[in-house]
């Protein structure tokens, strides 16, 4: 059914039936102008015999449209059987003007009625269905991303006709980045995106987005086909909108495991997980920095235990929100491990010097036989880089506190090979105890492991900058 299963509103079409009935059988000459409007697309569908005008001889653009015209109109460029005939329909009489196209847009799969056994053709058309209606009767090639129109959701009825009628170049919608699928379309917006569907020539390259000058990266999104924007960095924020599969967008910023990102001359959020970097600007803070990040433990090794938590786990969430973060900010991130799994002490400093790394940090969650022991630490080595690595871990403790709001133990040197072996400033930090019940509720809960990426991340961005 060509519908979106809304209640549409009763007017008075049957008083102006037969005005239409006139205008839609007996279209124009190919060289005629209507007075109302001179527009290259209608004049051209009317030269083809498809659209038509009054017996007033003016066009009347700004009427709506009717499911009945709509179907004439497209039924003639399909050089379907528009001829009046009998329908299953019992509000389409065999002398109504579209029985004849009803019944051959029937026969063809593209449209059905009603539950009620009514098809409502006076019923007027909106521009969502217009999209139905096209993407139905016509096949489409796509030419650019579909445009992520801030009106229309991801569970409206016309979603998927929407993107391809955008993606193909039939519309680019409103300048307010509209596309306003629930209002009534009238007879020129229909004739437009009519004319653009059959004459391929005529369509439209989406307007390329001026990029924000606080731009530090250009994304895309992966893995949803649809991904849902918010107001702002967590799930408790209101949605404002969506963006769909492969779009790029521009990041201006991190915040926990959230996109800061440009939206429609404002700002909203876009989880990290879906998105994916293209390339970075020179605003990006960490560009042409490598960073490796090690996660502690992994495999055989789980590392501490307590309050039904593992270290191994707790640190390899923190360092992926991590690794997101780094590459949004043009930073070349080396892990020495993505999995549960377990590198050795040796194989994780042979990683690191491999690298050419600009800074090393090994992630970690403390321990201790007291259980009242609680808060956060950072540990630096002075074999190598003594200096920048006592400035990387005392602006990385900084902020991790910052974060996390637990208690600051400070830095200190600390004899661990991952820190003594890597041949770059180097950083151990200790973000909680899992032995702690305090530390501990904090660190199973993603925001708090999103917050410690964020503290060692700002720490990073402070240290090059």
């Amino acid at each position: 059914m060509l519908s979106s299963k809304k209640p549409h509103m009763n007017i008075a079409f049957a008083l102006i039936i037969s005005v239409f009935t006139i205008a839609l059988v007996a279209p124009t000459s190919a060289d005629a102008r209507f007075p109302d409007t001179n527009l290259s697309e209608i004049n051209r569908l009317a030269g083809d015999g498809i659209v038509g005008g009054f017996p007033d001889g003016n066009f009347h653009p700004n009427r709506p449209v009717t499911r009945g015209e709509a179907i004439v109109m497209i039924g003639r460029t399909l050089d379907l059987n528009t001829g009046t005939r009998s329908t299953s329909f019992r509000d389409v009489p065999s002398n109504h003007f579209a029985s004849g196209a009803i019944a051959a847009a029937v026969e063809k799969g593209l449209v059905s009625g009603y539950p009620d056994g009514t098809f409502k053709p006076n019923d007027p058309v909106t521009r969502g269905e217009t999209a139905a209606f096209l993407t139905r009767a016509h096949n489409m090639e796509p030419i650019q991303n579909p445009i992520a129109f801030r009106d229309v959701s991801a569970n409206h009825f016309a979603k998927g006709a929407i993107d391809r009628i955008s993606s193909s170049g039939i519309t680019v919608g409103f300048s307010d980045n509209t596309y306003r699928p629930d209002q009534h379309i009238t007879r020129q917006e229909f004739a437009v995106l009519l004319a653009r569907t059959i004459y391929p020539e005529l369509r439209l390259k989406a307007p390329e987005q001026r990029q924000n000058p606080n731009t530090i990266a250009i994304a895309k999104v992966v893995n949803t086909s649809n991904l849902t924007i918010r107001s702002g960095p967590g799930t408790n924020h209101g949605i404002v909108g969506s963006i769909a599969r492969n779009t790029e967008i521009q990041v201006l910023d991190t915040v926990n495991n959230w996109a800061k990102i440009d939206h429609r001359g404002g700002v909203a959020y876009a989880s990290l997980s879906n998105l994916q970097v293209v390339s970075t600007t020179n605003r990006a803070p960490l560009r042409g920095k490598t960073i490796v990040v090690d996660p502690g433990h992994g495999g055989s090794d789980p590392g501490a235990i307590a309050n039904g938590l593992r270290e191994k786990d707790v640190v390899l969430d923190i360092s992926l929100v991590l690794q997101r973060k780094l590459r949004m900010a043009g930073a070349n991130v080396v892990m020495t491990r993505t999995t549960d799994v377990f590198p050795s002490l040796d194989r994780r400093v042979q990683i690191a010097n491999n690298s050419n790394g600009h800074a090393f940090v090994s992630v970690h969650a403390n321990a201790s036989t007291h259980t009242a022991a609680n808060g956060t630490e950072t540990y630096w080595n002075r074999t190598h880089s003594s200096a920048s690595s006592q400035r990387l871990a005392r602006l990385t403790q900084n902020h991790l506190v910052r974060q996390l709001g637990t208690r600051d133990r400070g830095i200190h040197h600390g004899n661990f090979r991952v820190i003594s072996q890597t041949r770059m400033p180097s950083i151990l930090v200790e973000v909680g105890f899992l032995t702690n019940r305090g530390d501990a509720d904090k660190l199973r809960q993603n925001i708090y492991k999103e917050r410690s990426a964020e503290g060692i991340y700002r720490g990073l961005v402070d240290y090059f900058n």
